[in-house]
């Protein structure tokens, strides 16, 4: 019989699962990676296979009690997915949660680094579950805005994970691993140097039924929301604002950090259609202004042309931000860079209950960009790619967009 070991938890589960399989097969042992929920399919090689139900998106489901048990004899070794966090660095489970065979003799409880200083009830997957009492019984104050730290992080896999498992499963050992970049890891591994920031402003505006991006929103037009954003963006990336660190991890790190993101430049590129937004006199000789011909193609002319003017500029990297989203701020364009250079995948995009814009991608997908086509936006590509992708997690309402204009009101 295989040794069974369930990973539950939160961020890294599977780059957890995946380091393991490795070591594992380099003994020369045969390595089944499945789930009792849902993982991402990768790919097998000579002694790691994976295992599940094709349930689409390049996902696997659980393979089912008997095909489970016949992979267990077929297998050394048997890494289970036994929990979900939909990309959350942070989670407290509900009752049905995780899902562990029963014959699980090792259990590891991850939880990521990628939630430090981020609000409690962003970052954390079922933050609404928590009870509050005991985290004020642990820290004094504390509430859905707290920011986390080690402590808090802590706290919640012992709280909800470690100490229930011990009881539910005292056969099994339970351990912790708190999932964060390494001092051997480097910073900003994919060696980015420029980013190119596009604004997307081009829209139809079919549902409002006017150009809404000229309409004003608290003072001034709809589209200046994300460009002033983007501009204040590529400012602070240029003067290693203090606030792109965040990260509250060794010193070590934080000078590491600090070094790679000094390093960083950018542009900022604007893809319309609209006079008015072209020749705006406030951001004349500020900003890469392009002309968009083939607007009634639909967004993809827009990527297309954002991808063209970013690799003209000697862009390594290119982000895109749609026009009409004015709660996502500097602030989270900042963070959500800082972790994509951090983490070092290929790509990243903004998340709350579903892949979004904005999103980043290394110009190594250009070709990927290039052939995007109709009114189809990056995020597909992201969706293709998802163990390429880091996911930034947000409030679904940085996320919101302004499509009619009552949602002016709203802002």
């Amino acid at each position: 019989m295989a040794h069974i070991i369930a990973v539950v938890g939160a961020g890294g589960k599977t780059s957890l699962m995946e380091r393991l399989a490795h070591e594992y097969s380099a003994g020369k042992y045969r390595v089944a990676i499945t789930t009792t929920t849902q993982i991402i399919a990768g790919k097998d090689s000579k002694l790691v296979t994976y295992y599940g139900k094709d349930i689409g998106n390049g996902k696997l489901g659980y393979p089912g009690s008997g095909s489970f048990q016949k992979i267990c004899l077929e297998n050394q070794y048997v890494l289970v997915e036994a929990d979900g966090a939909r990309h959350h660095p942070v989670k407290i489970p509900n009752d049905s949660e995780p899902v562990i065979p029963e014959a699980c003799e090792r259990i590891i409880v991850v939880m990521s680094s990628f939630a430090l200083g981020r609000a409690f009830s962003e970052i954390c997957q079922r933050s609404f579950l928590a009870d509050m009492e005991l985290f004020r019984e642990a820290f004094g104050r504390f509430d859905k805005n707290t920011r986390l730290t080690k402590a808090h992080i802590d706290f919640i896999a012992d709280t909800y994970y470690i100490k229930p498992l011990q009881k539910r499963f005292p056969k099994a050992k339970v351990e912790y691993y708190y999932n964060e970049p390494g001092r051997d890891v480097p910073v900003n591994p994919l060696k980015i140097k420029k980013i190119g920031m596009v604004l997307m402003a081009s829209g139809m505006s079919k549902r409002f039924g006017s150009n809404k991006l000229l309409y004003e929103l608290n003072g001034k037009e709809l589209f200046r929301w994300g460009l002033d954003a983007l501009l204040e963006t590529k400012a602070r990336l240029k003067s290693s604002d203090k606030r792109l660190l965040n990260v509250p991890e060794t010193d070590e790190r934080r000078l590491l950090t600090e070094s790679a993101l000094r390093e960083i430049e950018s542009e900022v590129i604007v893809v319309s259609r609209f006079p008015e937004i072209l020749e705006h006199p406030e951001y004349r000789g500020r900003v890469v202004m392009t002309q968009n011909a083939a607007y009634a193609e639909g967004i993809s002319a827009s990527v297309r042309i954002g991808c063209v003017e970013a690799i003209r500029l000697g862009c390594d990297a290119v982000l895109y931000l749609v026009a009409d989203e004015p709660y996502f701020t500097s602030g989270n364009l900042i963070n959500m860079i800082r972790e994509y250079l951090v983490f070092g995948k290929r790509l990243a995009c903004a998340y709350s209950d579903h892949e979004a814009n904005p999103a980043i991608f290394h110009l190594d997908a250009r070709e990927e960009l290039l052939k995007l086509k109709g009114d189809t936006g990056p995020i597909g590509i992201i969706r293709a790619n998802p163990l390429d992708t880091y996911y930034y997690i947000v409030k679904n309402e940085k996320l919101f967009d302004i499509d009619v204009e009552e949602d002016l009101l709203s802002f």
